[in-house]
């Protein structure tokens, strides 16, 4: 297995390490907005108008704006994956076959996804 190869490996593992914690955190996230909506409705007779208000906006934040950034995320690390798997298989299946530059031009991605890994934007 080539060092690319081996990069690559890594990479999608660190994406997929990266999803499953995105989506904890979504869910997290969800079920923190419910109970707290669910809570101020329970309550709802012993707290003023208001807070009721600021409360059940709160927990509704929590389920939509706060977890929909999480889901974006998990999007995105997806993509990255599919992008790394075809990056992979070139190199796999093409690399007998493919000519020279494309196979360099893979090879500098992978380099340049370990490069942007490594500076912390991806």
């Amino acid at each position: 297995m080539s060092t690319s190869q081996e990069l690559l490996d890594q990479l999608i593992t660190n994406q997929q390490q990266s999803v499953r914690y995105y989506l904890l955190f979504a869910v997290g996230l969800i079920v923190l907005g419910v109970v707290v909506m669910s809570a101020t409705v329970v309550l709802s007779n012993l707290i003023v108008a208001d807070a009721f208000k600021a409360l059940f906006g709160m927990g509704g934040a929590f389920v939509s704006s706060l977890s929909a950034f999480q889901i974006k995320e998990i999007v995105s690390r997806k993509n990255t994956i599919q992008t790394l798997q075809r990056c992979k298989l070139i190199l796999h299946t093409e690399g007998e076959t493919a000519d020279a530059e494309a196979l360099k031009r893979v090879d500098e991605m992978v380099w340049k996804a370990v490069e942007k890994t490594i500076m912390g934007a991806g």
